[in-house]
């Protein structure tokens, strides 16, 4: 049975909204080596919009890799977490109109509060150095120590969405908790973009074999392909993994993607369709 997840229907299905800068409440803008990513907060209908990622000179397909993620996760088993639906959108302002995503806000009234910021509360050092398995029960033990939460299927469903689209972008301050009044709670998980390809030149005219190799789960710091063979080892993934996917009618970034999300759905043992 698929996960559960709450949608966003403010829009009708045959249209693609198109969301005005000037009427909306800019976020700050969200800016690293990675390059800059502009977001915003639609007050009136309470939206989050983000526009598509802008790095090394030009606009990428990153909207279309947080739509597939998000295809991914309405199909995903129910004991996996919640995957944030995100939903096409346009954004004009005074640069032009770009795509981009929009998603209903998840946390209203309460605070997002980063693994970093967990971290730092405890006066803890997250120690890139040590093994998968040390690193792995380090983010297990904090969440539960700080905020009396099991996080184990979080971390399950969040690093094998990872792996499946290939989310390069996963370090400490875009995973974490939530906490209102009435303590902690498990949030669902969001920003996937980064992935499939669509965020770095160095992709570009490397041959795919080579791309698999290149691979980083940036939590963990190492290949991505043994991060997933790591929790193999510890979990039963036949509870976490859908046993098909099917996401005929959801663009594809590249062929490359294509190819890197067939892969990754033959590794898992997944059958895929609607991916040529």
């Amino acid at each position: 049975m698929g996960n559960k997840t709450s949608t966003v229907s403010v829009f009708s299905a045959e249209e693609i909204p198109v969301f005005y800068s000037k009427n909306m409440m800019e976020l700050q803008l969200i800016s690293s080596s990675k390059g800059n990513q502009r977001k915003w907060y639609e007050q009136e209908k309470g939206l989050y919009v983000k526009e598509q990622f802008f790095y090394q000179g030009r606009y990428w397909k990153d909207y279309l890799v947080e739509i597939i993620s998000s295809e991914i996760g309405k199909q995903l088993p129910f004991k996996c977490a919640k995957v944030l639906q995100q939903q096409l959108c346009k954004i004009v302002d005074l640069a032009g109109t770009h795509y981009g995503v929009y998603s209903y806000d998840f946390a209203p009234g309460l605070s997002y509060v980063s693994f970093k910021r967990i971290i730092d509360a405890r006066n803890s050092y997250f120690d890139v150095r040590a093994d998968i398995a040390t690193k792995w029960d380090f983010v297990l033990e904090s969440v539960h120590n700080f905020c009396e939460l099991d996080y184990t299927d979080y971390l399950i469903t969040m690093t094998l969405l990872d792996y499946l689209i290939g989310n390069e972008d996963r370090h400490i301050n875009n995973f974490g908790v939530l906490q209102g009044d009435a303590g902690f709670l498990i949030p669902p998980l969001f920003d996937f973009g980064l992935g499939m390809f669509e965020h770095d030149l160095k992709y570009e005219h490397v041959p795919f074999r080579e791309c698999l190799q290149m691979m980083y789960s940036k939590p963990f710091h190492a290949d991505n392909q043994k991060v997933v063979d790591f929790i193999a080892k510890r979990y039963n993934l036949d509870d976490y993994l859908p046993k098909y996917l099917d996401l005929t009618g959801v663009e594809i970034p590249s062929p490359k993607a294509g190819s890197y999300l067939r892969n990754r759905c033959m590794k898992l043992g997944i059958g895929l369709k609607g991916v040529e």
